[in-house]
Parts: C-alpha cells; sequence; structure tokens
C-alpha cells in the first residue's frame, strides 16, 4: 500500500514486528490491524501539519482511514490552523497518504479535490480507525 511507511522508523516495542506484519498485510492484501491503521492516521496528519503555515495550531476532525477506494489507502478529514495574521480560517479537507504525500483543498481546484476525495475516501469494513 502507498499509505505505509517505506522503512521502520517505529521507537514503539515491537515496531519490527508491525513492519514485518504490514509487509505480510502487503503481500496478501489484507487491511491493516487496528494498530497500523492508527499509525498511518498519525503519520498522515503530521505530513498535513507541514503543509500548514502554523502547525502547532492545526486542529482536525473527521480524520479517518480509508482503504476502499480503487487506488489504495488514503487518511481523509479535516484540518483547521492559524493563518499568516494568526487567526483561524475554517476547517478545510484534506487527503494524505503518509507524511509525504498529501494535500489541503485549498492546494488543487475545487473539482479535483471532489473527483480524489470521491475516489479515495471510501470506508472499507476494515476500516476501524476514526479519530473524532
Amino acid at each position: 500500500s502507498f499509505c505505509t511507511p517505506d522503512d521502520d522508523t517505529s521507537t514503539d516495542e515491537g515496531g519490527s514486528d508491525q513492519a514485518a506484519q504490514s509487509a505480510t498485510e502487503d503481500e496478501t492484501n489484507e487491511a491493516p490491524d487496528r494498530a497500523a491503521q492508527h499509525n498511518i492516521v498519525i503519520m498522515s496528519r503530521d505530513g498535513v501539519r507541514a503543509r500548514l503555515k502554523d502547525p502547532e495550531s492545526a486542529e482536525f476532525r473527521n480524520v479517518g482511514y480509508y482503504s476502499g477506494g480503487p487506488e489504495g489507502a488514503a487518511v481523509c478529514g479535516e484540518v483547521n490552523a492559524k493563518n499568516s495574521f494568526g487567526g483561524f480560517a475554517d476547517f478545510e479537507r484534506f487527503v494524505a497518504m503518509g507524511p509525504e504525500t498529501g494535500f489541503l483543498e485549498s492546494e488543487v481546484a475545487t473539482s479535483e479535490f471532489a473527483t480524489v476525495w470521491d475516489t479515495l475516501c471510501v470506508k472499507a469494513e476494515t476500516d476501524e480507525v476514526q479519530i473524532p
């Protein structure tokens, strides 16, 4: 899955076991377990934060792991953060595929974003991680 990290940089105990489990799951096309989904969501949120003017002010809502689309897994949700003037703008949608691949709705044409959202942000029965 393009959403799974390529290397095991986890500091959690058993990180190597998680990497091996992820590799096994990728080979069999099974959905990652809840812990792996959660890690993907956290890494994706970090990637979204990196795109913001004030990453420390980021507020997330309706964030989830979605693997029901034909292109593979994605993390979709909404983020709000302080702008250049120090005020909060408004929540906007994002789609991310790990810590280095993702974009905000304001960064692309509305119709293109809508197509990507409708294609990638599709919940499968095995998708467990949803963050309010």
